[in-house]
């Protein structure tokens, strides 16, 4: 029983820490947002609905084959396991590089959609396509030039 405990906590501390790193991160989008005034940081609560229905797409492919991964690595098929988990980041690559597109074509529209006053028009699809930005481009490190140049639009 002690062993289990142990391997449920181990498998489990990495889905904590990844949940904290985004919450942490939506801070720091707040955060810099919130220094450019009242109407940008509505902007960031008008599209936080379809932020989290996006990431929650993205999470709910990676839930999918995360549960086809751990039955082969409990029946011991670890080979199995890494063929299943390289095919589900191919295809997680390319949900994701669908939804960032999504996300991309509708930054202009969708706070229109969503009923945005207009005096924050100039940062609506730009927070949006900022933050979406950030999103799939996290892993690489290169998303703060994208952020930064929000605040020039």
């Amino acid at each position: 029983m002690k062993e289990k405990m142990w391997m449920v906590l181990r498998l489990s501390v990495p889905a904590i820490l990844a949940e904290i790193s985004s919450i942490v991160m939506q801070y720091i989008d707040a955060g810099m947002v919130g220094s450019l005034g009242a109407d940008a940081s509505a902007s960031i609560g008008l599209v936080a609905s379809t932020t989290w229905l996006i990431n929650g797409i993205g999470m709910a492919v990676a839930a999918g084959f995360a549960v086809q991964v751990a039955q082969f690595v409990g029946a011991r098929q670890p080979r199995q396991a890494r063929d299943t988990m390289r095919q589900a980041m191919g295809i997680c690559a390319l949900i994701a590089l669908g939804l960032s597109g999504t996300a991309v074509s509708l930054s202009g529209a969708l706070p229109r959609w969503l009923g945005a006053a207009r005096r924050c028009a100039s940062w609506r699809p730009s927070i949006f396509l900022c933050t979406r930005a950030r999103c799939f481009l996290c892993s690489t490190g290169r998303w703060r030039p994208i952020c930064f140049s929000a605040r020039a639009i």
